[in-house]
Parts: structure tokens; C-alpha cells; sequence
């Protein structure tokens, strides 16, 4: 594919097809994702079809996590019955499929049996089976650039006998021009129809088929421009060169160097568009290279001493072993460190610049680069499970999603070969009935056909569709790659493109505005139980529960010495509350609606309490009596007020939700700077969705700020959901956008980073309207009634190859993209010139 036209043409065809549901092409991923009815249609005919249209394609297979392809040395159609048979009696193995000799493919449970154990059962079976690894080759893109190099040497070495004929032409032209072989066909015409053959029909092929193939699905591309152009002077020269042997005082100028020049000229375009396409991917290949190739696993002994180290291939290591991680080495998979200490480099997966210090019980990611020191760790993620491959998987995914302002290229490319192929022969027809009306005299040595026809061929020439084409996914792609590494998952173009237009910003409070480590800042008993018991009570109902706050009275209990049971009973409702049965007791917790709801009568000191208090207060009765309140505060970030003031300072109005009472919200609301009525509060879980909908039906395009935990329905009901904190959790599924790092300034970092992507798309498609609303009117001639300005079609060849170039070489400067180092100046009376009268106090924004 070179083109917006090639995907149109594939999805255009393949979407009328019987038995496809939806298509989606992406040109710089070469790939697509068909959902097809298995009943009507199979992947071999969606194959078939794709290679009917004109394009090579395959299969492209991505295996589960519990699937393990083997090589099994000796096994084959003989063998393999007996070597299902005896695997099926393997613990975890569910299916067993023999493809072609020696490999096999089994489908196992990892949590009963990992990949490593699975090949050490086969090798007991008396097999001899290894971890099948695919053969290192370049991908399709790199094999191909290879093939145009190659190519391109060729046409160099005639391109360079051409110039040393044409020398000799100038310098002896009574010798090169004399007849050969025929009367009328010169030596030197004979010997550059020779050159020029080659080049026409076999470096040329492509062009042909490719046009033959666009044509016949009434889809015409640039093959069919680049077939018609190059023709049109070819056949030209053939036609003058037969008519001159039977005519000799005929003296037409060929036009064989053309051919001889313009496809290599062409091709050389291309490739230097493909192996700047290739750039733009270059983030997720970075985040890919990453992955350490072995691991070095460690046996421990009943005392958790180490009784061996072996080295492993990284993708034999399974969930929960120990591996030993040595200072310089990547991190091979995720996991928690178990011993020692260190500090690891997380920038390439975070976009954190500082090392983080890692102790026991400290989470380490995988592809990580360890620096100083050196820690055992235990695996819990691995395979395509770790961050690395979730990552790479959600970004390649988000690069072949189309964004909206792509529909404007399709609708065009759609269009734009048929027009300019109207426009040339319109073209040819003007100065043809210029030239005989005698309105324009032609330059000596041509002929009236001759003169209108390399007007023609320029305009056919010089357009370009794959400019329009590359616009938007160049940009994407780099934009979504560069995000990747500032720790910003971007999933797909829609999304980016959305992004750009927020207006509003909805913040929950609870780990999003405050840091997400709740604790218990007062306690105070109003009933008759003492303190430890009232936290084995309270510790005990909220054991099973997934509300933040719930860690806070846990961690209270546990310091308190208080042994934590099971309750029975258990009933949760997101944002009231709990009930439960302890030790035959009833227990109730919540906040001071839930208490009511049950009929639980409410003393006047502590409703005096909940008027004084500025934090988060939950209420504990048991038997149906309060037996205390509990004061809980979550700190605010650091950076909360400063995020809330720079988005302000975009035009972006900002808002925070949260379940606390008036007083509790007020409280945070002042400290970060966020006026009252911009805050929602006493706000229950599922209603946060309802409060995005009302900013949406004002008119504001919402996003959603939230931690993933309860806030899912909000998230997916806002216009752009942001989940931030995720961590080594990045498969968020409501959100559009994933932060990795629990910092709030990186919701600046994506909506900073959308608006420059959308603007680099802007800007590449106005450079490529631009390039062809100028360059097409004067390839056509504009200026040669005013000026003698003729654009040769070998000019108009250089124009076209470098115009897509210089497209895919724009979004490229997105990889130059920092974070905004924002910095928020005041100017007071001490910075102000006392005599300027117009300058208000304003904060400033620097970028």
C-alpha cells in the first residue's frame, strides 16, 4: 500500500464483500482487522480477495498467553497420535495440535502449569521439545526497501550510461544521429530505446500491475497516474521512431529519457518515503527492544536461601519465580523484588526521568533497566501479560484506528485520480486548439501534438494522492509512539483527535486529586466499646471491601493488634457503605445517610461533630447503636493545584467530583483553587456518569479524570476518559487514555500532546492541498502564456516523489516533542511598570 487510495480501494471492496462485518485498514501498520461471519466467509477467501485487488497479504497470528508452540524433535504424521495421547495426561494441558512436522501447538491453563514445566513433562514423555522460536526476518517494509535498493543501483549504472550518451551526442552529434539498422531511426535513438525498455516494463512492472489491478476494481491510484504519465512519452517515442523510418525528413524529438529517469526518480520517492514511514514507528520499536532476552532464575531452599542460578531463555519464566536482577541488566519481566535494593530506570515505560528506589515488596516493571544494585525478584506477570507487551499490543492497536479527520483525505483520494486524469486531457485538448488556432506558438523543435502532450504528461505527473493519504496516520502514529514513552497510552487517532477539543475536565477526588493513601487521623467513640475492639469490628466488616477508604480502617486495626476475621452477610453499596455479621454482631459502616437508611439513631454531639470536621467522616454502629466516627484524610497531591490552574489557563474548565460532604468538599476544594460551585459532592459512584452527562448536554466536551477503580461508568461515559495511576494495570478498558505514573501534570502531557498532533495533521494536510492547487495549475501551464514557464516532466516527477516525502519527514518533527515545562509567573506591583496604566494582573503561561 502507498496511499490513502490503496486503503480505500481494500476497504471499499472488501466492505461490499459477502460475509464481512467491518474492515479496518492500516496503511503505515500494513495490516488490517476484518470481522468477517465465519458461516459465510473464511480468512482464506478474505485473503484470496485482498490479493484479487492488487496486494499481497497473510495471515498475521497473535497467540494467547496459554498457547505454547513446540519444536518437537522426530514428530510427525506418524508420531503424532501417540504424542497427543500421552500429553493430554499432562496437568493443565486442555488441547494438543500437531500443524506440520516437528511443531505442535498446546493450548494449556498457566495457573496449573507454566510454559517452562510443560516442555520438562513433554521431555519426560521421552520427547525432546524446545520453546519454537519464529525465524528472525525483516519485516515486509524492510525486505521491500531492500528490493528498491537494489533495484535503484540498477537504474543508476543506465542512468549513468544515458549521460555518457548524451555527452557523446552533443559532442559528435554527426555520427550519433546517423540512420542504423532502419532509415530515420538514429544510433542514438536506437541505443536509449534500448535503456529505456527495461525501465518502462521491468522496473516498471509495478506501476503496470498495480495500475491493471486499480483499473480493473475501478479504484484508480497513483500506479495508474505513474503508468499513464511514463506511457504516454514512451509509446510517444516508439510511434515516432516507426513513423521516421517511413518518413525520413521526420525529425521528432523522443522522449526515452524520461522513462529512463522519471519512474527511477519515482521510485526513489518511495523508497525514501518508506524508510521515513518506517521512522515514525520507531517509538514502539524502542519500547520493543527493550525486552532482555534471558532471565536468571534462582532456586531457593526451605529457608529461603539460594541453592542455584541458571540463565533461561526470559520467555521460559513463569508466574511466581525468583529471578535475580543484576546492576546494568534490564528487568526481564514484572514482578515484586523479594531482596535487596536498588534503583531502576523506569523513563522508557513511564516517562519518569528520576530512578525509583526499589526495596522488598516494591513493584518492579519489566524492561526496566536496574542501575546500582542488585534484588531478587517474583514474577507476576509474564509473557505477553507484562507491561512491556501490553503497552506495545494497546499502541499498535491505537495506530491502526482511524481518526475522524482522516474521512477528509479518503473522500478526497477517492476523487483525485479520476479529476486529474480529466483535468490532463483537458489540458491537451486547450493547447492543442491553442497551438492550431495559432493563439500560442510552440518552441522550435516540437510539434503542436508534441507540445500540448508534455503539458499533459507534467500534470498527470506531478499529483500526488499519497500526501493527502500519509497526512493523518504519519502523525498518529508518531504522536501515539512519542506518548508511549512519556508514559501517556493514547489507544487510537479518535481519541487523540477528541482530545484536542476538551472544554471540560472532570477530576474524581479519591486518588485522582489526593494521593490515594487514605489514614485515619481521629477516631472518636461515642458508645460503649473501647478502641481495640471497635477496630476489630470495623477492620473486620471492611475486609472484603474494595472502597479506598476501607484500607485506611484496615491499616488502623492491624496497628492496633487487632486480628482480623471473615465476615458473614456481607452487603456493599458503592458509595454508602457496608453490613455485615461479626461474631453474631451486627455491623454497620458507612457514611451518615447509609446510617440513617437503617433506622440507626444519630446523637446531637455527633451530628455537632460533622459540622466542625473538614475530613472525610465514616460512622460505625454495631447492634444498631454508633459506637464511633472515624476521621480519615487522603493528602492532596502536590501538583493538584498547579494542574488545575494551567488548565484553567488553556481554557479548559475544570471540576471535581467526589462522595464527601459539603464541608469535607469545600476543604479540598480551597486548597487546590477550585471554586464551590465547580465542585460535585456527596456524589455516589454510579451517578458520577450522570454529572459528566449534564456538563455534556451544556455543550463542554468532558473528560474524565479517575484512578479506574469505581469510576468506569464515568469514564466511558465522558468524550475522553482518563485513567491515571495505572501502573503496570494498563488495559484499562473504559479508559481512551491511560496514564501510567499517579502524577496529575500528565493530563496537561496528553491534552498538550493532542493538540500538537491534530496540528501537525492540520499542517500536513495544508502543505499537500497546497502542493497540488499550485503545482497542478502550472505543471498544466498557467504560466506560460505570461512567463515561457514549462514544468518538463522530469521536474514534475522530482515535485510528486519528494511532496509525499515531505509529508511523512513534517510528522516527524512530532518526535522532537517534550513535555511542557510549564512555569506560572504572577506579575505583581514589584514586576509592573508603575506608569503603564493597561497592564492588568494576569497570570502567564510559559511553555
Amino acid at each position: 500500500m502507498t496511499c490513502g487510495a490503496c486503503v480505500s480501494s481494500i476497504e471499499n471492496y472488501l466492505s461490499n464483500t459477502d460475509g464481512v462485518k467491518s474492515i479496518v485498514v492500516s496503511l503505515l501498520g500494513e495490516s488490517a482487522k476484518v470481522t468477517y461471519y465465519p458461516d459465510i466467509i473464511d480468512e482464506k477467501s478474505i485473503l484470496s480477495t485482498i490479493d484479487e485487488i492488487g496486494f499481497k497479504s497473510k495471515l498475521k497470528e497473535e497467540e494467547p498467553p496459554d498457547v505454547a508452540i513446540l519444536d518437537v524433535e522426530g514428530l510427525d504424521s506418524d508420531t503424532d497420535s501417540n504424542f497427543q495421547l500421552k500429553c493430554q495426561g499432562i496437568l493443565g494441558v486442555d488441547t494438543i495440535t500437531v500443524e506440520r512436522n516437528e511443531i505442535a501447538r498446546i493450548k494449556y491453563r498457566p495457573l496449573d502449569i507454566g510454559i517452562r514445566d510443560l516442555i520438562e513433562r513433554i521431555n519426560e514423555l521421552g520427547f525432546k521439545a524446545t520453546l519454537h522460536k519464529a525465524s528472525v526476518t525483516s519485516d515486509s517494509n524492510n525486505l521491500e526497501a531492500e528490493k528498491m535498493k537494489r533495484t535503484l543501483f540498477v537504474c543508476l549504472i543506465v542512468g549513468i550510461l544515458q549521460m555518457v550518451l548524451m555527452v557523446v551526442e552533443f559532442v559528435t552529434p554527426e555520427i550519433m544521429m546517423k540512420d542504423f539498422l532502419f532509415p530515420g531511426v538514429s544510433i542514438f535513438n536506437t541505443i536509449m530505446w534500448i535503456f529505456a525498455t527495461p525501465i518502462q516494463f521491468y522496473v516498471g512492472k509495478r506501476f503496470y500491475v498495480g495500475a491493471w489491478k486499480a483499473l480493473k476494481f475501478c479504484h484508480p491510484d497513483m500506479n495508474v497516474l505513474v503508468a499513464l504519465g511514463t506511457s504516454a512519452a514512451y509509446f510517444y517515442s516508439v510511434a515516432a521512431i516507426i513513423y521516421g523510418t517511413f518518413h525520413p525528413e521526420f525529425k521528432a524529438k523522443t522522449f526515452f529519457d524520461m522513462s529512463i529517469m522519471l519512474i527511477p526518480i519515482i521510485l526513489l520517492g518511495k523508497y525514501l518515503e518508506m524508510i521515513a514511514k518506517g521512522k515514525t514507528s520507531e517509538a514502539i520499536h524502542k519500547l520493543m527492544n527493550l525486552q532482555s532476552k534471558v532471565a536468571f532464575l534462582v532456586k531457593l531452599d526451605e529457608n529461603r536461601e539460594v541453592v542455584s542460578e541458571t540463565e533461561i531463555d526470559v520467555d521460559l519464566v513463569q508466574l511466581d519465580d525468583f529471578v535475580r536482577v543484576r546492576p546494568g541488566s534490564s528487568i526481564p519481566v514484572d514482578g515484586v523484588v523479594f531482596s535487596g535494593t536498588s534503583t531502576v530506570d523506569e523513563s522508557m515505560i513511564s516517562g519518569e526521568s528520576i530512578p525509583v528506589s526499589k526495596e522488598p515488596g516494591s513493584k518492579v516493571i519489566g524492561a526496566t533497566t536496574n542501575l546500582n544494585g542488585s534484588f531478587l525478584m517474583r514474577a507476576t506477570k509474564v509473557g505477553s501479560n507484562t507491561s512491556l507487551s501490553q503497552i506495545v499490543k494497546l499502541v499498535q492497536e491505537a495506530q491502526t484506528q482511524k481518526a475522524p479527520i482522516q474521512k477528509f483525505a479518503d473522500k478526497i483520494s477517492s476523487y483525485f485520480v479520476p479529476a486529474v486524469i480529466a483535468l490532463a486531457l483537458v489540458t491537451f485538448i486547450s493547447w492543442m486548439i491553442a497551438c492550431t488556432s495559432k493563439a500560442v506558438i510552440h518552441p522550435e523543435g516540437t510539434t503542436d501534438f508534441l507540445f500540448s502532450l508534455l503539458f499533459s504528461i507534467s500534470v498527470i505527473v506531478i499529483s500526488c494522492p499519497c500526501a493527502l493519504g500519509l497526512a493523518t496516520p504519519t502523525a498518529v502514529m508518531v504522536g501515539t509512539g512519542v506518548g508511549a514513552q512519556n508514559g501517556v497510552l493514547i489507544k487510537g487517532g479518535k481519541d487523540l483527535e477528541t482530545a484536542h477539543k476538551v472544554t471540560a475536565i472532570v477530576f474524581d477526588k479519591t486518588g485522582t486529586i489526593t494521593v490515594g493513601n487514605p489514614r485515619v487521623v481521629e477516631t472518636e467513640l461515642v458508645g460503649s466499646l473501647p478502641l481495640e475492639k471497635f477496630y476489630y469490628f470495623m477492620g473486620t466488616a471492611e475486609s472484603v471491601s474494595e472502597h479506598p477508604l476501607a484500607g485506611a480502617i484496615i491499616k488502623k486495626a492491624k496497628e492496633l493488634n487487632q486480628e482480623i476475621s471473615s465476615p458473614i452477610e456481607f452487603k456493599y453499596v458503592p458509595g454508602s457503605g457496608v453490613e455485615c455479621n461479626v461474631d453474631q454482631h451486627s455491623i454497620v459502616v458507612g457514611n451518615l445517610e447509609w446510617i440513617k437508611s437503617k433506622d440507626i439513631k444519630v446523637p446531637k454531639s455527633v451530628k455537632k461533630k460533622m459540622k466542625e470536621c473538614n475530613t472525610t467522616a465514616i460512622f460505625g454502629a454495631v447492634d444498631g447503636n454508633i459506637e464511633g466516627i472515624i476521621l480519615i484524610d487522603d493528602p492532596i497531591k502536590p501538583e493538584a493545584a498547579r494542574t488545575l490552574r494551567i488548565l484553567n489557563l488553556m481554557k479548559i474548565s475544570c471540576w471535581m467530583i467526589t462522595g464527601d460532604n459539603a464541608k469535607s468538599a469545600k476543604s479540598i476544594s480551597e486548597k487546590i483553587g477550585l471554586p464551590m460551585e465547580r465542585v460535585m459532592y456527596q456524589v455516589k459512584p454510579p451517578d458520577k456518569s450522570k454529572k459528566v452527562r449534564e456538563l455534556q448536554e451544556e455543550g463542554h466536551v468532558v473528560a474524565m479524570v479517575g484512578d479506574g477503580i469505581n469510576d468506569s461508568p464515568a469514564l466511558a461515559m465522558s468524550d475522553v476518559g482518563i485513567a491515571i495511576g495505572a501502573g503496570t494495570d494498563i488495559a484499562i478498558e473504559a479508559a481512551n487514555i491511560v496514564l501510567i505514573k499517579n502524577d496529575l501534570l500528565d493530563v496537561v502531557t496528553a491534552i498538550d500532546l493532542s493538540k500538537k498532533t491534530v496540528k501537525r495533521i492540520k499542517i500536513n494536510y495544508l502543505c499537500a492541498l497546497i502542493y497540488n492547487l499550485l503545482s497542478i495549475p502550472i505543471a498544466a501551464g498557467l504560466l506560460y502564456p505570461f512567463f515561457n514557464i514549462q514544468v518538463p516532466p522530469l521536474i514534475a516527477g522530482i515535485c510528486m516523489a519528494f511532496s509525499s516525502v515531505s509529508v511523512v519527514l513534517s510528522s516527524l518533527l512530532l518526535k522532537n516533542y517534550k513535555k511542557p515545562s510549564f512555569q506560572i509567573q504572577e506579575l505583581t506591583a514589584d514586576t509592573m511598570d508603575p506608569s503603564d496604566t493597561t497592564v492588568e494582573q494576569v497570570p502567564l503561561l510559559v511553555y
